[in-house]
């Protein structure tokens, strides 16, 4: 067992002549899993509508759109998903501003800012 090392601001421990060993123990490398889910929109800026093209890997799914304060303006898609998909959203009944299209992959949030003209 090796003593503790306490923390000092700006402190250096060791110099280039004696310098500090620091024993890990056993440290493994573990595989990891990466997210593979995309989500892309387009036409940006959009007029009456704008897709959206998402690659899920058939995972469950949300997606909606939200305006600026975070407030659900449009309900996407509810649902398990393909690897991939593609939706067209009308978006007449909605005012000209700034958006937001959120994507809530198996716990993962993805969000895209889209502007309607």
């Amino acid at each position: 067992m090796h003593a503790p090392i306490s923390f000092a601001t700006d402190g250096i421990l060791g110099t280039i002549d004696n310098p500090l060993e620091v024993d890990l123990g056993n440290v493994s490398v573990e595989e990891q899993s990466f997210n593979t889910n995309q989500m892309s929109c387009f036409q940006n800026p959009f007029d009456e509508l704008f897709t959206v093209t998402i690659n899920a890997n058939g995972a469950n799914s949300n997606i909606w759109l939200t305006d600026l304060t975070g407030r659900k303006v449009q309900q996407i898609y509810t649902g398990v998903l393909p690897a991939s998909s593609k939706f067209t959203i009308q978006t007449e009944d909605l005012a000209s501003g700034l958006y937001f299209c959120v994507a809530l992959i198996d716990g993962v949030k993805m969000t895209q800012k889209i502007v309607k003209e």
